[in-house]
């Protein structure tokens, strides 16, 4: 009976202690991913609302469920820090799904697919970019990586675009 009862403690202890370790190691795993920035993915409308007054430049980004390179960049390139840092500081960034009937635009009544058309996006995945002023700027079609991502993003936010090709600007770097 002694016995027993000592192993029905032991029981007791490890479950309370397992339990206490799993809770603190979710409570930990949790908290990081608060810290662990995201992109801001904002409404089409709201970022050409609040472009020019708050001197970002606005990066829409065209992609499908079925495109093996928007996953990609959505699971590589997107998570990047530094990518998101850019992004957040100097972009609004609008994303797309280029054949959804979803109405991404209130004021123009546009889905995504209307916009895709609108834009003239014919692959995946498009980044297309503006001046805060509202002006389309160019589009990128293509898989991109982080880092060649981020001479885009700091090739536009620094408006090399006004004074020379982005191949003379890679060339720089």
């Amino acid at each position: 009976m002694n016995k027993a009862r000592n192993n029905l403690k032991i029981i007791l202890l490890v479950t309370i202690l397992f339990s206490i370790s799993l809770f603190l190691s979710m409570k930990m795993n949790g908290d990081s991913q608060k810290n662990n920035s995201s992109i801001n993915w904002v409404s089409y409308d709201d970022a050409f609302a609040n472009s020019q007054k708050d001197s970002k430049f606005i990066m829409l980004y065209f992609y499908t469920d079925w495109c093996s390179y928007c996953k990609k960049m959505s699971s590589s390139t997107f998570t990047d820090k530094k990518v998101i840092a850019i992004l957040t500081e100097n972009y609004f960034s609008i994303k797309i799904n280029a054949e959804s009937k979803e109405i991404f635009s209130l004021k123009a009544k546009k889905n995504g697919m209307a916009l895709a058309q609108y834009y003239r996006v014919s692959g995946f995945p498009t980044l297309i970019f503006f001046e805060p002023t509202g002006k389309l700027l160019f589009n990128v079609p293509g898989y991109m990586d982080a880092d060649y991502f981020v001479k885009v993003l700091d090739y536009i936010r620094g408006t090399y675009y006004k004074s020379m090709s982005f191949e003379q600007y890679s060339k720089r770097k």
